[in-house]
């Protein structure tokens, strides 16, 4: 059961990067999501434990690779790579029907940031150049923010239409009864503004998505907005309940 929900969850990071499934972007509404998600984790009293924020652009012009290594170059001093940490790393690889340079590096707060970008020739041999960000680390009040502001700014600067998921992980003590379970969702969904759209629930997994207007961006799911996807679990190994929140979904294993 495992490896199906890593499958749905890869699955929805194919669909959500590259087929742009009726996504809606507001360029400026970026600091509702990022305090949306904390204040929500917030309130369902779980310990924060890490932050994911993941970008995506397709470039509408024909760039040259000396170009894009400047695209990748700017994003990452805005990020704050420290370009002498041991960690860092520009890659270039190339064959028939791609080529892609990449930046994995830390940030100051020890953030992991990768920065890709990637020109693929499609069957009638022209070339199309896509933009991929992507920040893990620890979970710290604020700092999903700060990253999203970094890129966005970006992004603006550059006149580029984007699309980006965010995600929040926290646990909490122990193995939650029914009642817990669902006074934890009550209060996430209360905090975000949110109603519940669809779920499911299997053994130790419940996952819920729903839809807050206090959100602007979206996406469509069987004809209904979703923007707030909540996972929880038990892990009877460490005795920890589990819980992720992401907008507009969990793109993650989980």
């Amino acid at each position: 059961m495992k490896r199906k929900f890593f499958i749905v969850a890869f699955a929805l990071t194919i669909a959500f990067a590259f087929l742009y499934i009726s996504i809606h972007n507001n360029k400026t509404n970026y600091i509702a999501d990022a305090d949306m998600l904390r204040t929500a984790l917030e309130s369902s009293e779980a310990t924060g434990l890490s932050k994911e924020f993941y970008c995506f652009a397709k470039l509408e012009y024909n760039y040259t690779f000396t170009e894009l290594e400047e695209y990748i170059d700017s994003i990452s001093k805005k990020l704050g790579i420290d370009k002498d940490d041991e960690s860092y790393r520009l890659e270039n690889t190339a064959n028939d029907i791609y080529r892609t340079i990449q930046v994995n590096g830390v940030t100051g707060s020890s953030d992991l940031v990768n920065v890709s970008c990637h020109i693929v020739s499609d069957d009638k041999g022209e070339n199309q150049s896509y933009l991929t960000v992507n920040v893990t680390g620890d979970y710290d009040e604020g700092g999903l923010l700060e990253i999203k502001r970094k890129v966005v700014s970006f992004m603006e600067d550059k006149n580029l239409d984007f699309k980006d998921n965010l995600s929040l992980t926290g646990y909490i003590n122990g193995k939650l009864d029914s009642n817990e379970l669902n006074n934890t969702f009550r209060k996430v969904f209360n905090s975000a503004g949110a109603k519940k759209v669809e779920g499911i629930k299997d053994n130790n997994l419940i996952s819920l998505s729903a839809y807050s207007p206090n959100v602007k961006n979206f996406i469509s799911v069987n004809g209904n907005r979703v923007n707030l996807n909540v996972a929880i679990r038990y892990n009877s190994y460490e005795d920890k309940t589990y819980i992720w929140l992401a907008t507009p979904v969990i793109t993650k294993e989980y």
